[in-house]
């Protein structure tokens, strides 16, 4: 994964790793969707995790 983001105004930091997508703005839900809506993003519990569902949802389509 990149450098860490800041998280959006009125976010609360918490501990985990979030995948963002090419689209600015955009996040990985738990689920394997997209979502623009920060508050709906999913968070994993170590960037492996993250990189893991990020590998699997994206096999064939590099969106991030």
């Amino acid at each position: 994964m990149d450098k860490p983001i800041d998280p959006p105004p009125g976010c609360q930091e918490i501990p985990g790793f979030v995948v963002e997508t090419r689209v600015r703005d955009q996040w990985l839900t738990l689920s394997g969707g997209i979502t623009d809506d920060w508050r709906l993003r999913g968070v994993w519990p170590t960037q492996e995790a993250a990189e893991a569902a990020r590998d699997a949802f994206f096999a064939d389509d590099r969106l991030y």
